[in-house]
């Protein structure tokens, strides 16, 4: 099974691309503040979730499948 990190990575680029104009446009914010308020508070609890998740993932699908299926 591949990692599901690349995945998880790639969907929080998504949403701050998205969100981020958002936010500087809903609050009147210049671009530097928008990432300021919106992006840089999230990056560390953002990792530990992707860290969290990359790990629990493949043990729930162990749990799931059993011992006896293998995955490449």
């Amino acid at each position: 099974m591949r990692s599901s990190v690349p995945q998880m990575l790639a969907a929080s680029v998504v949403i701050y691309t998205f969100g981020l104009p958002w936010l500087a446009v809903a609050a009147d914010l210049d671009p530097g503040r928008a990432v300021a308020k919106g992006l840089l508070p999230f990056l560390v609890g953002d990792a530990v979730k992707l860290l969290l998740a990359a790990t629990a993932l493949p043990l729930a699908w162990r749990l799931v499948n059993g011992p006896s299926v293998r995955h490449r």
